[in-house]
């Protein structure tokens, strides 16, 4: 897995929970336009990496930058082209934001972000039990809080003017003191 050279077990885990809820939100949607889960999958893979710089360019001020960079560079690799890129750009770039709308910033980024809360703040009433338990046994939440507090925490000490620096307190207060029941 290309995301295995760049972040650490917990966040591996945290990434793959993150692309199934929000294939899960996807399909309790209703919503009839298509998505595409292999870019829905590449960016929830990758959405986390630019976490993992050791020292980012000057001009990325948040670590979503760099995780697109990283994105874009491997769907470019891949032959993918510059839509398909835009869209997992949009998807990784918005997934900190409170709300993406559907209808301005597209299926992939949209259902990422509504999987990726559902994921970080256990909102567990939002699927089916038996999918939460699949998926906490799949892809182990162990270790995932104290990760990501310390991930968030050297993200707005190092970009000081980044959306983690901004939600730092309430992020990683919020992070440690949620959990699924069946964890």
């Amino acid at each position: 897995m290309v995301a295995a050279g760049h972040t650490g077990g917990p966040m591996i885990n945290h990434s793959l929970r993150t692309y199934y809820f929000s294939g899960i939100m996807y399909s309790l949607s209703g919503v009839r336009l298509s998505i595409d889960r292999e870019a829905l999958y590449v960016a929830a893979v990758l959405h986390d990496v630019g976490l993992f710089q050791a020292s980012p360019p000057a001009d990325e001020h948040c670590f979503s930058v760099g995780s697109t960079r990283e994105a874009r560079r491997i769907a470019r690799d891949a032959g993918w082209d510059e839509a398909r890129q835009d869209r997992i750009a949009v998807a990784i770039t918005t997934n900190l934001n409170p709300f993406v709308p559907l209808d301005e910033f597209g299926p992939e980024a949209h259902f990422m972000s509504v999987g990726g809360l559902v994921e970080v703040i256990a909102q567990e009433w939002k699927v089916h039990p038996e999918n939460v338990t699949e998926l906490l046994n799949r892809f182990p939440r162990k270790g995932f809080a104290a990760e990501t507090v310390r991930r968030v925490r050297h993200e707005a000490k190092q970009n000081p003017g980044s959306r983690f620096a901004c939600l730092n307190p309430m992020f990683t207060t919020m992070v440690r003191l949620t959990a699924f029941s069946a964890e």
